[in-house]
């Protein structure tokens, strides 16, 4: 009987047949023993009932719509998004197999090597980087890539190759092709070479890091030359284009400061905290000491409480390693180095350096003027004489 109902139910569109169809069903289910009371109760109860129902049907249908409908946008949405990425990786590839191609037709690689990784950049993170490679999977194929790299220089490992004096030119990512000039010498005659690289996982680039030195409007033009930066990995003097600054190689710089340290009549300033300053003004320091001692050989050992200093360091933050040590470190640090006699210059900022032009007592021309001021007090300046500037790691 509910099954007849519910098929004649379903055929009428008309609410009066629909209306009756319900109350002819409610009265075979309740039966004629109840009160016309009762079942006008039991009626309405029933139609109220299936409007609810009705509308809850209504209701879950047109979220059923609604999200089929968001869920085919989306993915439509996400189809074109990854079509368009696939077109957009496709042009990738094509125009850099196409440069790739014209590069090689206009330099053509004598050289082809196969390598599983690459590292550009032999200074400590690239050792660092091919120690950890080789004790990680010793049957790694690795190439190095430095021009500082001679051929005389022979590895114990036949997995590692050094390309001697090569600098990287051209990179291709999605080729996974890595081009480098060489200089190879051919009857005497030097030239340079395209050398072509394929590599299986991956490449690094750890050609150093540069020093951060006075910006360029805080430092006088004539005082550029006396001043240095000490970089991670440089190849040889080379003289920038657009200012005067001469850039050197860090075997280089640190020379010249000891040079110019072991000079009773020069003075040193360093800028920075970190480990390279304080060691590099150590080294100074000690080369200082040993100069006025008269005595080349002093077993290394540094002469305490020196009268006076020629090498100063100069930094904005509250203590040497402060960003590495805790701070009663930092001030145990800073007591040791100037009982060894170091100038330890600790919140100061450069504001601007200058050439001093007065003449010194020994008839050489003065040398830089560094003007500096506290980093909680603007006020609270000083000025420092130096004939040697070199810039490390330091916030402006």
């Amino acid at each position: 009987m509910a099954t007849m109902l519910t098929t004649k139910r379903r055929l009428c569109n008309n609410s009066g047949i629909r209306e009756f169809w319900r109350r002819r069903m409610v009265d075979s289910i309740v039966g004629t023993n109840r009160s016309p009371k009762q079942l006008q109760q039991m009626r309405h109860y029933s139609a109220r009932s299936s409007k609810k129902k009705m509308l809850q049907n209504d209701s879950i249908t047109a979220a059923a719509v609604l999200g089929a409908a968001a869920v085919f946008t989306s993915c439509a949405f996400a189809t074109d998004s990854l079509h368009l990425n696939a077109m957009a990786i496709t042009d990738m590839e094509a125009s850099a197999s196409a440069k790739q191609h014209k590069q090689e037709e206009k330099n053509p690689p004598t050289k082809t090597f196969e390598c599983d990784f690459v590292i550009v950049g032999y200074g400590n993170a690239g050792r660092s980087a091919l120690r950890t490679l080789t004790s990680l999977n010793p049957k790694l194929k690795i190439l190095v890539i430095d021009p500082r790299i001679n051929v005389n220089y022979k590895s114990n490992n036949d997995r590692v190759m050094y390309v001697p004096f090569s600098r990287a030119s051209a990179l291709h990512h999605p080729t996974k092709t890595l081009y480098c000039t060489t200089l190879s010498s051919n009857d005497g005659d030097a030239r340079e070479e395209v050398v072509k690289i394929k590599y299986a996982h991956s490449i690094l680039i750890s050609t150093g890091s540069r020093g951060s030195p006075p910006p360029m409007d805080l430092v006088d033009k004539t005082a550029l030359s006396r001043v240095l930066e000490l970089r991670g990995t440089a190849a040889g003097s080379i003289v920038t284009e657009h200012d005067q600054r001469i850039t050197l190689s860090p075997e280089m710089v640190r020379n010249i400061t000891f040079m110019a340290a072991s000079d009773p009549n020069s003075n040193v300033c360093i800028l920075g905290s970190g480990l390279e300053a304080l060691e590099l003004a150590c080294a100074a320091n000690n080369s200082s000491n040993r100069r006025k001692n008269g005595n080349g050989n002093n077993n290394g050992k540094i002469k305490k409480n020196s009268s006076s200093s020629n090498v100063s360091l100069l930094f904005g933050n509250a203590g040497p390693l402060s960003d590495r040590v805790p701070r009663y470190l930092s001030s145990a640090i800073t007591k040791r180095l100037k009982l060894f006699g170091i100038d330890v210059r600790e919140r100061s900022l450069v504001r601007y350096v200058s050439s001093d032009d007065n003449q010194k007592k020994n008839g050489d021309v003065g040398g830089l003027e560094i003007h500096a001021s506290k980093s909680y007090d603007s006020l609270d300046t000083c000025r420092l004489e130096a004939d040697l500037l070199i810039g490390m790691y330091v916030r402006m």
